[in-house]
């Protein structure tokens, strides 16, 4: 079957934002009326980017910036294989004018299901949905926390501290398992051909660091990881880990004074290093079995669970399939809890 190498341009509103999302109507051809992104087929000597600058100018009389590539689609139309680049883009100057689409639209995110797609262009929605979604974990407002509060609290109390001295059973609650910390080990595991992250002893630091000590455990370095790491964010795993990031499950709570601590044992917020650590440990269990209704003891819990002895040169060490089953334990913990968990 013949092949037909194509690129094709992800046109948003702004990259760093991708609150809107550009789409043409095909206006010829088999496809006619149905929707796309647009670009064109690949000269000999041209580079995608070339070709895409090139194709946007001719159809749209519009000048972009392509940015980072979002996936290649590979799709079997009946009389051909078409293989598409897809990247990021955005308007740098000029007015769209549509030369051949017959129509064209700026779709917010959840409105990209209200058109008829070409086939080849559906699983470009997927991808396009899964950076938002990574984009949005870690840029959100409300914490977990937050979201479960009113069942917090009828698990577990009051979670704020009386400042005139009553006495308490929890300080506060807190995320279980951090998205951060999870993206990040990714980063690691399943994109070690971008050289975005290098290993230094028991740290993680970007590869080109602005200064020697950097770190990238840092909401600001790893948004601007999210364009590159289209391999971690289509991964079906950590979509699944996003799914129950919100649950009460992902919820504990915590006992005064014991968040003072965790940044210091840099565990990169895995609870399982955390909580089985010989300076915590002790108190974790003097709090978390007094009180069973936590559920945070047992194998397929976190202290004395399945990765109970796990260290943090293994943790940021872990090749992409120890990440897998890393991120599994992780699903499978959140998950019991939330079923064992009654409020």
């Amino acid at each position: 079957m013949k092949t037909i190498k194509v690129v094709a341009a992800v046109i948003c509103d702004s990259i760093q934002e991708k609150k809107q999302i550009f789409a043409t109507a095909r206006g010829y051809g088999e496809f006619k009326g149905q929707w796309e992104f647009p670009g064109g087929k690949v000269e000999e000597g041209e580079t995608p980017q070339q070709v895409l600058v090139r194709e946007i100018k001719e159809e749209l009389e519009i000048d972009i910036k392509v940015g980072e590539l979002v996936d290649t689609i590979e799709y079997d139309y009946p009389t051909f294989h078409l293989s598409m680049d897809c990247f990021w883009a955005e308007i740098i100057c000029g007015q769209i004018v549509l030369k051949e689409a017959e129509d064209a639209k700026w779709l917010t995110i959840d409105k990209l299901d209200s058109v008829r797609w070409l086939p080849a262009d559906v699983a470009v929605i997927s991808c396009i949905k899964n950076n938002i979604r990574v984009r949005e974990m870690l840029t959100r407002k409300v914490c977990v926390e937050k979201l479960n509060e009113e069942k917090t609290k009828k698990l577990w109390g009051e979670i704020i501290v009386d400042a005139g001295g009553q006495k308490i059973e929890w300080c506060y609650t807190d995320v279980l398992y951090s998205f951060k910390s999870m993206y990040l080990l990714g980063i690691v595991a399943k994109c070690p051909e971008l050289k975005l992250v290098e290993v230094c002893g028991h740290t993680i630091r970007p590869q080109n660091r602005n200064f020697p000590r950097e770190l990238a455990y840092s909401e600001d370095f790893i948004l601007r990881c999210i364009d590159k790491c289209g391999k971690l964010n289509n991964y079906p795993k950590l979509q699944q880990f996003i799914d129950v990031y919100e649950t009460v499950g992902n919820v504990i709570p915590v006992w005064p004074g014991a968040n003072v601590h965790r940044g210091q044992f840099c565990c990169y917020d895995c609870p399982d290093i955390y909580f089985n650590d010989e300076k915590i440990r002790a108190h974790a269990l003097l709090y978390y079995q007094k009180y069973s209704n936590v559920y945070m003891c047992g194998v397929d819990a976190i202290i004395d669970g399945a990765y109970h002895s796990k260290s943090v040169i293994s943790l940021i060490n872990m090749d992409e399939g120890e990440y897998e089953n890393y991120i599994k334990h992780a699903i499978r913990v959140i998950n019991n809890r939330t079923e064992k968990l009654v409020y």
